[in-house]
C-alpha cells in the first residue's frame, strides 16, 4: 500500500485489476499527475490496476482517466445499516458455520469462487495464515444439510462492520441464503461492538440489503481496463 497526493494505491499482488485500485475520496489538486504516478507504481510491479472514487472526487478525473486506458464500469453502491439487520427466516437445515480451520477456509475457497465465477487464487488470497485468522477478518460458510453452499466475510475497522465476499452457490439462489448470511456477519459485528455495518452492492444484491434495511449512502465511480 501507498500513499501519495491524496490517494492510496492498493496493490494485492494479484493480476486482477479490481484488486489492485488507486482510491480517491477528496478531489484531486492535479488529476493527471496523480493517475500517471499510480499507472508508474502499478506498472512497477507489473499489474492490471482501477481506480475507485467517491461522488465529490469524480469530475476532476472524468476528463483524465481515458489516457491511462481505464474506462467507466457501473456504479458500485455504498450501502450502510445502523442497527441490527431486519430477522432472515429460520431455513430447515440451514447453519453457519466460522472458519477457524484451514478444512473451514477451503470450503469457504470453493464456494466463493463457483460462487462469483472467478479463479480460486483469488480467494486463496483471503484465506492465507494471518488473513483468516485475524481478529478483525472473519470468514462464514453457510451449510444446507452437510454441503457449504454461501459464504460472506466480516472485516471490522474501528466501529464498522465490512461484509463482503457475500455468494451464493448458483443452484442454491433465491432461497434466502444470501439473506441469511449477510444477517449472520452483520450481527457478528453489532454484538462485537460495531454502530453500524457497511457494503458494497453488487447488481444481483442490491434488492436483499434493501430489505433487511440497508440504505444507499453514495455511489462509487470504478474505472477498470476493457
Amino acid at each position: 500500500m501507498k500513499e501519495t497526493d491524496g490517494v492510496v494505491l492498493l496493490a494485492s499482488g494479484l493480476p486482477y485489476a479490481m484488486f489492485n485500485r488507486m482510491f480517491v475520496v477528496d478531489p484531486l489538486a492535479a488529476p493527471p499527475t496523480s493517475l500517471g504516478r499510480a499507472r508508474e507504481f502499478f506498472g512497477r510491479l507489473g499489474l492490471p490496476w482501477s481506480v475507485c472514487a467517491a461522488p465529490e472526487a469524480v469530475a476532476g478525473l472524468e476528463e483524465c482517466v481515458a489516457v491511462v486506458g481505464l474506462k467507466r464500469l457501473p456504479p458500485l453502491p455504498l450501502m450502510l445499516l445502523d442497527r441490527a439487520p431486519r430477522a432472515a427466516p429460520t431455513m430447515q437445515e440451514f447453519t453457519v458455520r466460522r472458519c477457524v480451520s484451514d478444512a473451514d477456509a477451503g470450503d469457504f475457497v470453493r464456494v466463493a469462487s463457483r460462487g462469483f465465477a472467478a479463479p480460486r487464487i483469488v480467494f486463496d488470497a483471503f484465506c492465507r495464515p494471518g488473513v483468516y485468522d485475524s481478529p478483525s477478518v472473519t470468514h462464514f460458510v453457510g451449510i444446507l444439510g452437510d454441503e457449504p453452499v454461501a459464504c460472506a466475510t466480516l472485516i471490522t475497522t474501528e466501529t464498522i462492520a465490512g461484509v463482503y465476499n457475500v455468494a451464493t452457490l448458483p443452484r442454491f439462489r433465491g432461497r434466502g441464503f444470501g439473506a441469511a448470511i449477510t444477517a449472520h456477519a452483520a450481527n457478528d459485528g453489532f454484538a462485537s461492538g460495531c454502530a453500524a455495518s457497511a457494503l458494497q452492492a453488487s447488481a444481483m444484491g442490491f434488492g436483499v440489503y434493501e430489505r433487511m434495511g440497508y440504505r444507499r449512502v453514495c455511489d462509487y465511480t470504478i474505472w477498470a481496463p476493457d
